[in-house]
């Protein structure tokens, strides 16, 4: 294994310490995004559930700047993926 880390990623050979710090960080900050992304979706979702024209507090203005806000946010992926594809399209193509 070290054989590969000092063919292919000479300078991950040269300070392990850091790079095994650098993982640690990136875990760390995947977690806790994660972590609050699924408390933020979990909330948003009950709430547009419970709010929807038969839910059990059925109210259709919160329902309707809900949906539409998620489905907005939702569709941001999306576009980023959009526009990488036809920069990746237009210089394949040419």
């Amino acid at each position: 294994m070290t054989e590969f880390f000092k063919t292919y990623l000479p300078n991950v050979y040269l300070i392990p310490d850091e790079f095994i710090e650098a993982t640690k960080q990136t875990l760390y900050m995947s977690f806790w995004t994660a972590f609050i992304g699924g408390i933020i979706g979990i909330i948003l979702g009950v709430t547009l559930v419970v709010t929807r024209p038969n839910g059990l507090l059925a109210n259709r203005l919160l329902f309707e700047i809900l949906d539409k806000l998620i489905n907005i946010i939702r569709s941001i992926p999306f576009i980023i993926l959009l526009s990488l594809l036809a920069l990746t399209t237009r210089f394949l193509v040419g």
